[in-house]
């Protein structure tokens, strides 16, 4: 189920009606533009710029603020404040114009920006700023960029290269150096907008030629290659390069499943999409390629909160830059592919905007200070970000009306037919199940549950509420945290922490409203010590996780091994289940044992560990269980704490058999034994969490029986080595899930699979 489904709770769709959310987005982004003004410089000739001025993200970063500062310009209520913003955004796209190669400026770096496989990034997301400002009656800003348009079209129709290879690339893997979905789009986004703003020139033919074979390979499939459907004036298959998706929309981007560029691949066609329907000008139907399917499963990634689940994770800081680009594309859901329930995703993007308090104007003054001190110029990036996907929003609500356009829109167009099917609540269990790529990922009503074996941290699991999204937390979740000595990434103060692990292998299986998956994974891959020590493997997992088709309950196992030498470690735990505490849930977080209630305020002021007994609530919706005699453990430490997202939120971590150290370990020994229950409750106050008892099995096997509160019953084996076990099926047998058939009597479980048997009741 989408999130579109999922209407926001009590929601009032007056109060967020389009002429509502427009007055509040211009009204703060004019508060935006004055908190920024100490990142303001004043440069020659009439120029200036936001942020460092510098080229790359530099210059990005100052046309996503001219973009920002045209939307004040135009609309804002207080003429001052109007007029203060036009001088911002003038200033800078005339900055932006003549430090690009095609003009006599310079960077404040003293470079010149473009001709690189980014540098129309940053034009693609600023271009409806310059349609604005032209509104105005600047247009110089719009005649000095035909100038920079034409030369970075030229460059992409004849030298273009992102990497080595010449031209336009395409490949599913990221390892291979092809996957460029994002830049095949915004690049064949403006050579069209090239040639079609001056279709005259004598390039323009060439430069549509070029656009279109960009485009046909942003969002594509294998299939693309024998593809006979016309496109454009040509079969799809004489464009075709490669696919960049996977059949399942899967998308390995930066090295793992990247959902959050798969947003911003709808982003990008939603940008050309709007500024070309605005401006009267023909949209090339190879913009919309797949991007219906891409909808239909980035939407059901999407919270109706409005947060964008990384079932795949994210090496970026939390709920920024692509979680902001997750509107526009919604945008382009509402009113292309025709899907009506995107329109509430705005709206809760608006009420994620809000909870974040910044009292001088900022978006992140608060929660990114850290960086704005040491790391400006990503700060200043990130403000942009948000400041540039809000005035996108606005400009394309319906509400939000240009200069000399009509107030309403024509009534003779008709409305767009629907290319996205309205899911339906029968259809609620479907499972995404992609093998090539190791990932799962269930959606109901009630539980959102995913596993992926190529995530940023390599493996992560996901169980929570589907209408909490300020529960999801990606790094390492679901698997076992090791610190190895020698592990350079585990603790940098400013990097992402990716850990040292690789997948040795992996087994999954899935089924109406569930899944389970079994695999292998070497940690502490490699190690070194400073003074010439290097080594590794320090430890092989297995991880196991079965999402029950009750659209509430996942149980798990993880089991640590270390290698065949004494391996260093300084500690590590089982679970890790990480709980956000931090700015989207007003920094607390309620936890109930059997015996005590706990407050949880956030951030931690010190470290610490506390058991908490064989079962937790959290905030009374998720409910987690030991299924052995250790109990559940809460990690606290204070945050922002270094490491993983930046330091850019506070984490509470529930964790099972949690060790210290330094301590140098014997040969193969199992240091992580782990098997656990996470429920996802009910609205009500009374739990509904399953009873899970332990079976007894052979050769090495693990196995619960599960019975829930209207009375189902599945038995769940688990096989973690590396020999089939044989198991008997109790309670007469059923239906093996993950194969359809039936179980009874002797159940044969291969090693590293799972098998779950629902009963009959």
């Amino acid at each position: 189920m989408s999130a579109t489904e999922q209407r926001l709770t009590g929601s009032d769709r007056q109060e967020h009606g389009v002429g509502r959310q427009h007055t509040r987005i211009v009204e703060r982004l004019g508060r935006w533009l004055h908190a920024m003004e100490p990142w303001w410089t004043d440069g020659p000739n009439g120029t200036g710029w936001f942020g460092t001025g510098y080229n790359v993200w530099g210059a990005q970063t100052n046309l996503k603020y001219a973009s920002a500062a045209a939307v004040v310009a135009v609309h804002h209520d207080d003429p001052v404040t109007r007029a203060f913003a036009r001088r911002r955004a003038e200033a800078s796209y005339r900055f932006a114009w003549d430090s690009h190669v095609s003009g006599t400026g310079r960077c404040a770096d003293g470079t010149q920006w473009g001709h690189t496989w980014i540098s129309v990034l940053g034009i693609e997301r600023a271009w409806f700023g310059v349609e604005l400002m032209r509104g105005l009656g600047a247009t110089g800003v719009a005649d000095a960029a035909r100038a920079v348009l034409f030369s970075e079209s030229e460059w992409l129709s004849t030298g273009y290269h992102r990497g080595r290879d010449l031209g336009v690339q395409a490949d599913v893997w990221d390892a291979s150096g092809h996957n460029h979905p994002e830049s095949n789009l915004w690049n064949g986004a403006l050579l069209w907008r090239t040639a079609t703003r001056w279709p005259d020139a004598e390039q323009a033919p060439r430069y549509r030629d070029a656009a279109l074979r960009f485009l046909a390979n942003g969002v594509s499939l294998a299939a693309d290659a024998t593809d006979e459907t016309i496109y454009d004036g040509l079969p799809l298959r004489e464009r075709h390069r490669g696919a960049n998706f996977f059949d399942s929309m899967a998308l390995d981007h930066h090295g793992y499943l990247n959902a959050g560029y798969m947003a911003i691949c709808t982003s990008h066609a939603a940008l050309l999409y709007f500024d070309q329907v605005r401006a009267g000008l023909p949209v090339p139907e190879l913009l919309h390629l797949h991007q219906d399917a891409l909808w239909e499963r980035l939407s059901s990634c999407i919270t109706p909160d409005g947060r964008l689940i990384r079932i795949g994770g994210d090496s970026r800081v939390r709920y920024a830059y692509c979680q902001e680009y997750v509107p526009v594309g919604a945008q382009y859901a509402q009113h292309h592919l025709g899907d009506a329930g995107a329109a509430d995703l705005v709206a809760a993007y608006l009420d994620m905007v809000d909870a974040e308090p910044n009292e001088n104007g900022s978006f992140y003054g608060r929660r990114f200070d850290h960086l704005a001190r040491q790391r400006p110029y990503y700060y200043v990036r990130l403000e942009s970000d948000r400041a540039n996907a809000l005035a996108v929003v606005a400009a394309n609500l319906d509400g939000a009306r240009w200069p000399g356009l009509p107030p309403e829109p024509d009534a003779t167009v008709p409305e767009p037919a629907p290319l996205v099917a309205v899911r339906t609540a029968a259809a609620q269990d479907d499972v995404w199940h992609d093998d090539e790529h190791g990932v799962l990922v269930t959606r109901g009503a009630r539980r959102f549950a995913a596993h992926s074996w190529r995530a940023f941290t390599t493996t992560q699991g996901l169980c929570l509420p589907v209408e909490r999204g300020d529960l999801a937390e990606y790094h390492l979740n679901l698997a076992p945290q090791l610190s190895f000595e020698g592990d350079q990434a585990a603790l940098g103060q400013y990097g992402p922490g990716k850990p040292s692990r690789r997948v040795l292998q992996y087994w999954q299986g899935s089924f109406a409203g569930g899944f389970a998956t079994v695999g292998q994974v070497v940690e502490g891959a490699e190690l070194a010590i400073g003074e010439g020590w290097s080594g590794g493997p320090g430890a092989v997992s297995v991880i196991a996780m079965i999402a029950l088709p009750d659209d509430a309950t996942v149980l798990g196992l993880q089991l640590v091994t270390t290698a065949d030498w004494h391996v260093g470690l300084l500690g590590g735990h089982g679970l890790n289940l990480g709980i956000p505490n931090d700015t989207y849930n007003q920094h607390r977080r309620l936890l109930r044992t059997a015996g005590e209630t706990l407050t949880l305020d956030g951030p931690a002021t010190e470290e610490s560990v506390r058991d908490l007994g064989s079962e937790v609530s959290v905030d009374g919706r998720l409910t987690v269980r030991s299924l052995d005699a250790q109990p559940v453990q809460l990690l606290r430490r204070p945050a922002p704490h270094g490491g993983p997202a930046l330091r850019s939120i506070g984490v509470e971590t529930l964790a099972i058999g949690a060790f210290g150290g330094p301590a140098y370990i014997r040969p193969r020994t199992t240091i992580v034994d782990t098997a656990y229950l996470v429920h996802v409750e009910g609205a009500g106050p009374d739990s509904s969490a399953p009873e899970c008892v332990a079976l007894p099995a052979d050769g090495g096997a693990r196995a619960w029986r599960v019975r829930s509160a209207d009375r189902r019953s599945w038995t769940v084996v688990v096989n973690p080595t590396g020999s089939e076990v044989l198991f008997e099926v109790p309670d007469g047998g059923g239906r093996e899930l993950t194969s359809g058939e039936s179980a009874s009597g002797s159940l044969s479980v291969a090693p590293l699979q799972a098998r779950v048997v629902e009963h009959m009741r």
